[in-house]
This record gives structure tokens, sequence and C-alpha cells, in this order.
């Protein structure tokens, strides 16, 4: 090494740049989730990477410019177009989802693509056809896409309660134990269904077939009932998933106050506050009957023991004490009283000496 040479120490450079365990924290969160079947489609359409970027012939006859964000809808296109292309490459990296589920997959997540985009442009229509066309040649299940659905301003709760239903699915059918920290997370995701489904519950905002994300949420709800018992097995003890509202008012049989991971709470079914009030007034009439208890076993005492005479000789004793004291203080407010009521009668010299000045 000459003079100017700087030194490096290789192994150092390794340790200090080895950022895979931080990255690995970092995406903590999609690592977990891309292994449910849902999220890792959604993860491999999502990929940019893996397609060229052509199809401008195509899709220049259905993505017009005259309409607002066309250049986004245009690039959403070839992409598009070239995931259904290769739809059988998606299908081998997928093999844990039922073939009749790719079509709703493929409707979220491009209903998701163009939320990001304008749900209200006119382009919607037009890809939606394109979407048609492809997707008879290339995907081998009878799929057409739903365009209605993703103009709907009720899209993203359709689509929150569809992913709810179709990840607490993907969580069961893991096989590995959700009762470490990792498995923690998928357990306190279901938490969060169950949070939002409680609140649509409770505020009453989809109470039947009028409302635009019903189905959604009722299948959310099926499927979760008929998880619960497994999912419950599965996650920890102190991580309850199954306080879910039955109606309005009303919770299901098992719900217990929740204390999970993350420290939160929820509140338990309204028979366990009905069981807390009941609690109170059971330690309310303990209290009165143990006064009265303590009461006859004094009153018998005081009776028909020396426990009687003995307190009352110490009361006795006090009365006598004061009453000594009262007529102590008397005597001495009256000698005060008299002296000075009859001082006046007292002859009192007073010498003046008067001094001159010379």
């Amino acid at each position: 090494m000459s003079p100017g040479d700087i030194y490096t120490d290789d192994s150092a450079d390794e340790e200090l740049y080895d950022n895979s365990d931080y990255e690995e924290e970092d995406n903590f969160e999609d690592v977990l989730m891309k292994k449910l079947p849902l999220n890792n489609f959604y993860a491999i359409l999502d990929n940019n990477t893996d397609y060229v970027i052509a199809e401008n012939n195509i899709c220049n006859g259905y993505v017009s410019t005259s309409y607002p964000n066309a250049n986004e809808f245009h690039e959403l296109c070839r992409r598009l177009v070239y995931k259904l292309k290769n739809f059988s490459g998606i299908k081998a990296q997928c093999t844990n989802i039922q073939k009749e589920k790719f079509c709703d997959y493929l409707n979220y997540w491009l209903g998701n693509q163009i939320i990001n985009i304008n749900p209200k442009s006119n382009n919607i229509k037009l890809i939606g056809n394109l979407f048609d066309v492809i997707s008879t040649t290339f995907v081998e299940e009878k799929c057409t896409c739903k365009t209605d659905k993703f103009s709907n301003h009720s899209f993203t709760k359709m689509k929150e309660f569809f992913d709810y239903t179709e990840n607490i699915e993907g969580i069961n059918n893991l096989n590995e134990s959700l009762k470490t920290l990792r498995g923690g997370y998928y357990c306190n995701y279901i938490l969060k269904a169950v949070k939002s489904y409680n609140e649509i519950i409770e505020k009453d905002s989809c109470p039947d077939n009028s409302c635009e994300y019903y189905a959604e949420l009722e299948n959310f709800r099926t499927k979760f009932f008929h998880l619960l018992t497994s999912l419950k097995s599965k996650c920890p003890n102190d991580i309850n998933i199954s306080c879910i509202r039955i109606t309005k008012e009303k919770y299901h049989e098992s719900c217990t106050t929740l204390k999970h991971t993350y420290g939160d709470s929820q509140n338990a079914s309204p028979n366990d506050q009905h069981t807390g009030d009941s609690n109170s007034v059971v330690k309310i009439v303990t209290s009165v009957c143990v006064l009265s208890g303590l009461f006859f076993l004094s009153s018998i005492l005081y009776k028909f023991t020396t426990f009687g005479s003995w307190v009352h000789q110490r009361i006795s004793r006090k009365e006598k004490i004061w009453d000594n004291t009262e007529e102590e203080i008397y005597q001495l407010e009256n000698t005060s009283f008299i002296d000075n009521a009859h001082s006046y009668k007292k002859r009192h010299n007073i010498v003046y000496h008067a001094s001159v000045n010379y």
C-alpha cells in the first residue's frame, strides 16, 4: 500500500451496509400480507418491472386523449393488456387461488387502479370493453369487467370488505402458528376487520340491500362466523377476536373485554355491562349485611357480657371529667367578672410630679 492510499476494511463495509435486516423490518407488513393469496395476486399485478412497454396500437383505439387523465389511463391500459395476455404465468404463481376467484380478484385490482386515477372518467367504459375482449381469449374462466362498480362512490367500502373476507380465509389457511410476534400481526389484522364491521353495524350505515356494499358486508359476516372457532384457536389468548356485533345492540355471545398486543381495549357486550351492574348491587348488599351484623353483635356484647359494664364505666368517667372541667371554667369566668364589676369602688392614689424648667 502506498502512502497516498486510503485504507479500507472491506469486512467493515459489508457489516456497515448490510441493511437486509432493516429492510425486512421496513417491509414487515408487506412481507406478511404477501403470504396471503389475494395480496400476493395484487402484488404481482402491481409489479411494473415484468412487462415491456408495448400494446400502443390497441390502447390507442380504446383510450381517448380528449378525456381527463388520458396519459394515466393509457399507461394503465398497456399494463392491463400485458397482464391479461400473460395471465397463464400469473396463475402459475398463484396456485393457492381457486380458479373461480380470479375474475373478482382482477376486477377489484382494476377498480382500485381506476379509483386512484379518476373514477368519473369516460375512459372507464372504454377500458372495460377492452378488458372483456381480451379476457375471453387469455383468461380461461369467463370474466367480464364490472365497470358499474368502479364509478360507484361506495367502491372503496366494497373492496375493503371483499379484501377482509378473502384475507381472513387466507390467514386461517396459513401453515404456521399465529401465537408469535409475526402471527400476532395477522390476529390484529382480524381485529381491525372486526372493528370496521362493528362501526358500520353500530351506526346502521348499511342495513339492507339498498346499501351498495351490503353483499360484501354480508359475505364478510358469513365467512367470519364460519372461521371464528378456528381463528380463535390459532390466535394468542390475549387477542380476543370474537367481539363482533350480532345486531346494533348485541355482541356475539363469546365476546369479553379485549386486551390485545397494543394494549387497546374494546367494550364488552351489554350482557357483560349488566353483569358489572349486578356485581355493584351485590357489593352494596354485602356491606349493609356486614354493618347490620356488627351492630347486632355489639348489642349482644353490651347486654349480656362484661363488655357492657366496661363501656358504661368508660362513658361515666368521661362525663365526670367533663363536668368538673365545665365547673372550673365557670368559676374562673365568674371570678373575673366579679372583680371587674367592683373595680370602680376601689380608691386609686395618683401622684403628679411637675417638672420646672429654669
